[in-house]
């Protein structure tokens, strides 16, 4: 499932603006269109005209069987989830792309069931390279909590979960908390994060981020990594703030 949006920082460079930038992708939506091999997917309640940014698209029953995927049907997007979902597939084609090195596979559905405490996080990431080592990613997405309440309902939790290699994770396996707050606009493509509105939106975003890291101070160093979100055409980079407040690379 994806937008046209989603695609538009990687298969253009040197557009001047937005909708330029997006007549590559869109142009290659509408041929997978044509050859009926995705679809729009519905969001309910409806929300009058979509636009290029919250149209998604799933493979449809042909699509699923070129590309050679368990076909899984999907009716539609809740309307009070758009914004999540947008940003978590921002996320996870980020690391698609930004690892073209690795066999990078996803979970969405999984739940991993601690002593006392069942957890299901927005998606787990394994990166495997050429020589079958894999390294493995928990992923939370976090836009609608505020810094403090991050902490206490995820951070503190996820910093007394120990034993993955239950779970067939690795022992060094990492949670990547990447953040936003609700007044971003996470539909923003990193062309336009030279806009003065934009820009603004950002320096709130990165104000939050700096009390959420604050928290670093009570959990463990090397389990937890951040990121602010509008930087996720970055994952390979070392931009990734560990709880001391350094940043590190991935991998």
């Amino acid at each position: 499932m994806a937008t046209v949006y989603h695609f538009q920082p990687w298969t253009v460079t040197n557009a001047g603006d937005l909708n330029k930038s997006l007549q590559w992708p869109t142009r290659i939506f509408n041929r997978l269109v044509k050859a009926e091999l995705i679809t729009p997917l519905q969001i309910y309640p409806t929300i009058g005209r979509q636009y290029r940014y919250n149209t998604f698209f799933v493979p449809t029953a042909k699509g699923y069987k070129v590309a050679n995927i368990k076909y899984k049907y999907k009716d539609g997007i809740a309307l009070t989830n758009l914004h999540h979902q947008f940003g978590l597939i921002d996320i996870c084609i980020s690391l698609i792309k930004c690892f073209p090195d690795y066999s990078v596979t996803f979970e969405y559905d999984r739940v991993l069931k601690f002593p006392g405490y069942n957890y299901k996080p927005d998606a787990i990431a394994h990166l495997k390279d050429s020589k079958g080592k894999v390294y493995n990613y928990i992923i939370e997405f976090e836009r609608s909590r505020s810094p403090k309440s991050i902490y206490l309902d995820k951070l503190a939790k996820n910093h007394k979960m120990t034993d993955f290699d239950d779970f067939d994770l690795s022992k060094y396996t990492k949670f990547l908390y990447v953040f936003t707050n609700e007044w971003y606009r996470v539909f923003n493509r990193p062309i336009e994060y030279e806009d003065h509105k934009i820009n603004n939106e950002i320096q709130s975003v990165e104000n939050d981020f700096f009390l959420l890291t604050a928290f670093g101070q009570y959990i463990e160093d090397y389990k937890f990594r951040f990121l602010p979100y509008h930087q996720f055409t970055r994952l390979a980079e070392p931009i990734w703030v560990t709880p001391k407040g350094n940043k590190v690379s991935l991998i």
